[in-house]
C-alpha cells in the first residue's frame, strides 16, 4: 500500500467518523449538546492553560495543537448560552499566535546565546601543538620556584623527595 492509498484510507476513515459525530449529535437532545459542547470549550481553554504554564518550553507541536483546537470550536456555541464563546475566540485566537510566536522566538534566541557563549575548541596540529608546549615551557622557566625545583635546591623538588 503507498503512501496515496494510505491517505485515502485515512481519509475515508475520517469521513465516516465525523458522519458517526454528526448522527449521535442530531440524536442529542438540548440539554445533553449544550453540556456537549461546554465540555469541548473548556477543554480547548484547559489545552491553552497548559501549554501557557510552561511558556518558553512548550513545544511548537502543542501551540500549533492549541491553536487547531480553539479555531475547530470557534463556530460553535452552544444552544441557549448567554456566553458568545466565539466571537470571544475571534480575540483570543490571535492573542494565542502572538503569545505562542514570541515565546517560541524567545527559546529560539536563547538557545542561539547558549551556543554563543560555548567555547570554541580547536585542534592544534603536532606544529602549533609543540609550539604551545614550546611556549609554555619558556613562560615557566621564568619561574625562580619551578628553577629551584628543577636543581632540587633549597628543599624544592617536584616530585617531593627533599
Amino acid at each position: 500500500m503507498d503512501v496515496e492509498d494510505k491517505n485515502r484510507v485515512i481519509d475515508a476513515e475520517a469521513i465516516n467518523e465525523k458522519l458517526r459525530f454528526q448522527q449521535l449529535y442530531s440524536e442529542m437532545t438540548e440539554g445533553e449538546k449544550s453540556t456537549f459542547i461546554k465540555i469541548l470549550q473548556y477543554r480547548a481553554i484547559m489545552s491553552l492553560l497548559e501549554a501557557m504554564k510552561d511558556l518558553k518550553n512548550t513545544p511548537k507541536e502543542v501551540w500549533d495543537n492549541v491553536i487547531m483546537r480553539l479555531k475547530a470550536i470557534s463556530g460553535i456555541n452552544a444552544p441557549n448560552s448567554k456566553f458568545d464563546f466565539s466571537a470571544m475566540l475571534k480575540t483570543l485566537i490571535p492573542l494565542v499566535g502572538a503569545l505562542a510566536g514570541t515565546l517560541l522566538a524567545l527559546k529560539e534566541g536563547d538557545k542561539a546565546l547558549v551556543e554563543a557563549a560555548e567555547p570554541e575548541t580547536t585542534v592544534l596540529t603536532d606544529e602549533a601543538l609543540q609550539e604551545e608546549m614550546a611556549k609554555k615551557d619558556e613562560a615557566l622557566s621564568g619561574s625562580v620556584v619551578l628553577d629551584l625545583c628543577n636543581k632540587k635546591e633549597n628543599k624544592f623538588s617536584l616530585d617531593g623527595s627533599e
